[in-house]
Order: structure tokens, then sequence, then C-alpha cells
């Protein structure tokens, strides 16, 4: 009799800490995988950063090449420029959302007109010759 409940006390506090590990340990890493991958890969995040060098890149006073590079491999963009209307829209790699994206856009300084397809990683790049600036972007 005095076995029966001993066990059964095991098998509470086992459970009971394996329920906190779960809660406090696993869901937190989990959220915070998902919260990485939905906030810093939203086109609307890489949009501002995109149009933010863009503009920069139109203040420097000499030559200047800004690498950006997005922060998952999980989606690629699609970038046009085109009348100093910057548009980006968003591609999943996943087969199953590969349907799904989302496009938006924002207004930048300088009109560099380019169009980049499938693209993850974008080159920024001003060049001054003859006291005339040319802007280049590119994957």
């Amino acid at each position: 009799m005095k076995g029966d409940i001993v066990t059964e006390t095991l098998w509470i506090i086992g459970l009971s800490i394996l329920i906190f590990l779960i809660v406090f340990v696993v869901v937190p890493k989990f959220w915070k995988s998902i919260a990485e991958t939905a906030i810093l890969s939203s086109p609307d995040v890489i949009i501002r950063d995109l149009s933010g060098l863009i503009t920069i890149s139109g203040a420097a006073p000499h030559d200047i090449t800004i690498y950006y590079e997005t922060p998952t491999e999980k989606y690629s963009y699609n970038l046009e420029v085109d009348g100093k209307i910057l548009n980006i829209e968003m591609i999943s790699s996943d087969d199953i959302s590969k349907q799904v994206k989302e496009k938006v856009s924002d207004e930048i300084a300088i009109d560099p007109h380019t169009s980049i397809f499938d693209s993850r990683i974008f080159t920024i790049e001003k060049t001054r010759e003859n006291e005339k600036n040319s802007y280049e972007v590119y994957p």
C-alpha cells in the first residue's frame, strides 16, 4: 500500500517536471523561431530596409556599394524600381505556399530603374563619374 502511494507521487513529480520543461523551455524557442521568420522576413521590413539603403546610397558623396541579404532563406523576393517607386513581392520556397505572394510598395529618393526576380541578396551600387551619379541595384 505504501509503495503504491510513492509510485504515484513519483509519476506526478516526473510529469510535472516534463510539463514545466515543455512550457518554459521548448515552447519559447518554438515561438521565437516563428516570430523571427514572420517578422524579419516580412516584405514590409525588407522594403523598409531596401528603400532606406537605396536612399542612403544616393546621399553618399563618393562611390558606394551596399550588400543586403535577407534574414531568412525561406523566402525570396521580386524587386522592381520604376519612377522612384520600389515594389517588392515575397515568394515562399515551400511548395505548399508557393502560390501565396505578398506585395508592398514604398517611395525612394532616387530612380535606378531595375527589376530583380527570385533573389535573397541585393547589391546597391552608386558610382560617380564626371560629376554625374549612376545607380544600380542587382542580385
